[in-house]
């Protein structure tokens, strides 16, 4: 008799990143913020999630600590 391979396949992962395109630069973002449009929306909803802007730098490589400071303390401007 032979043996069937009975090992479940694992279905397949979540990516944990998701790209965002900025004006210049790509962001790899965590996958829970990928539905947002922009990456000035991705930080503004890690802030409104608490963490602290040298959190959001840590998490999003290449995102600088004063883009973040600069999103954060301007306000948003109405669409129009």
């Amino acid at each position: 008799m032979s043996k069937k391979n009975t090992k479940a396949k694992k279905a397949p992962e979540t990516p944990k990143t998701v790209t965002i395109h900025g004006t210049r630069k790509t962001y790899q973002v965590p996958a829970k913020y990928g539905a947002l449009p922009n990456i000035s929306s991705v930080i503004r909803a890690m802030a409104a999630d608490g963490l602290s802007r040298s959190e959001i730098t840590k998490q999003v490589p290449g995102l600088l600590y004063q883009h973040v400071r600069n999103v954060l303390n301007t306000p948003v401007a109405k669409a129009s």
